[in-house]
């Protein structure tokens, strides 16, 4: 049924099969380095907390400037060149990291994997929203966001694994999943996903109250629920190392973290039971406050993994949900995609580079008292947003 409607926008239903393992293997890259950079910082660089921090700073914030910056190019090339440019690029990069002996060295080659994966997402998430509304495009959506979240369930324990064996093989392992996804890429049709022209000024005023309402509580959910995660993820790795957990078992919890996921977002494409319900987005927003003290008061690897399953879960319904509010009645999906990923990416920034500035001015723990303050503090924005749309409603002079 999915391939059905899609395609009339492709006129090759198995390129959506080949967009979606790509993405499952270039996840699989990012997920092993977000184990690999911060162990060979910390443990064979002799990174501080802080410095550990800027890693995951460096990335998304490199990351969020260079799509700022290419969105024109996004206008002008289709959705495949910048696949496969991408790509070749982040081969590229991986290689440098295997030689990678000082810390500045690692900073800039994580700033160019920021740039890299700028080229690749917005576009193929652009990709494979183009021409699907309603329940096509929850399902489309779903089957994606499984795709990528599957592979990120495989990277943090070959990341583990692989570090343990040697700390540059993370490394080439990523280049070769990029080598693949090249090739997944470039065969796929070149669809051009940004209609000629700007937005519709109309787009929204088109779309229901209830859905630009969503939209908004969603952007606040969304940034503050991967401030939170920025938090958790990046300090992760030197909380365990503090508790005695490996390299191989930090990896077995951010595939566990992964794996919650790709099920909540396999579960989430399936049905709409969520959509325009706050009650559920306020919920699971809890559900990543919880992991968050969990991760405060840990004492082994036993509740760092409860702490990373609580994490899946919450996450998976905050992404899921901003990108179907996101980009449902849109025409430029491209740029859609690109103010969903720009959204992500500017949370996950602070929450990482905050948190290596909280752990060195306080403790390992202390990042994760602000990330549930973040959480409370979003959660009553978006109540303020939802109980104005709801007097608006009752008297709408």
């Amino acid at each position: 049924m999915e391939a059905d409607a899609e395609k009339p926008a492709t006129g090759r239903r198995w390129d959506g099969y080949a967009v979606d393992a790509a993405s499952l293997i270039s996840s699989a890259s990012f997920g092993q380095l977000f184990i690999a950079w911060p162990n060979l910082a910390e443990r064979h660089l002799g990174a501080s907390p802080s410095q550990i921090g800027l890693i995951g700073a460096l990335y998304q914030g490199f990351y969020v400037g260079s799509v700022l910056l290419s969105r024109r190019a996004a206008g002008t090339l289709d959705w495949r060149t910048q696949a496969v440019v991408s790509s070749l690029a982040l081969t590229l990069g991986a290689v440098g990291m295997a030689f990678a002996t000082t810390l500045n060295a690692l900073f800039v080659l994580v700033s160019f994997f920021g740039v890299a994966t700028s080229w690749l997402w917005p576009p193929v998430m652009g990709r494979v929203s183009t021409g699907l509304e309603g329940a096509a495009l929850n399902q489309r959506l779903g089957r994606f966001n499984a795709s990528w979240s599957s592979g990120m369930v495989l990277g943090p324990l070959m990341g583990g694994l692989l570090f343990d064996i040697h700390p540059t093989a993370p490394f080439w392992f990523a280049a070769v999943c990029h080598v693949i996804s090249l090739g997944l890429f470039f065969v796929c049709a070149p669809l051009r996903t940004t209609a000629t022209g700007d937005e519709p000024p109309s787009a929204d005023a088109a779309a229901t109250d209830r859905m630009i309402v969503y939209r908004r509580m969603a952007r606040v959910a969304v940034v503050s629920g991967y401030v939170a995660l920025g938090l958790l993820r990046i300090q992760l790795p030197g909380l365990a190392n503090d508790l005695g957990v490996g390299a191989t078992r930090q990896g077995l919890i951010g595939t566990f973290l992964s794996l919650t996921m790709a099920v909540g977002f396999a579960l989430l494409g399936r049905h709409a039971w969520w959509h325009h319900k706050a009650g559920w987005m306020w919920a699971f927003q809890g559900g990543l406050g919880a992991s968050l003290l969990l991760a405060y008061s840990a004492s082994g690897a036993g509740s760092l993994f409860l702490c990373g399953g609580l994490a899946g879960v919450g996450i998976s319904f905050l992404y899921a949900s901003h990108l179907y509010y996101g980009v449902a009645g849109g025409r430029n999906r491209t740029a859609r995609m690109a103010v969903h990923e720009i959204l992500v990416s500017t949370g996950f920034l602070i929450g990482s580079f905050g948190g290596g500035v909280l752990a060195e001015a306080g403790t390992l723990a202390t990042p994760y008292w602000v990330g549930c303050a973040v959480l409370q503090a979003g959660i009553l924005v978006q109540a303020g947003i939802f109980a104005a749309h709801r007097r608006t409603q009752q008297d709408p002079k």
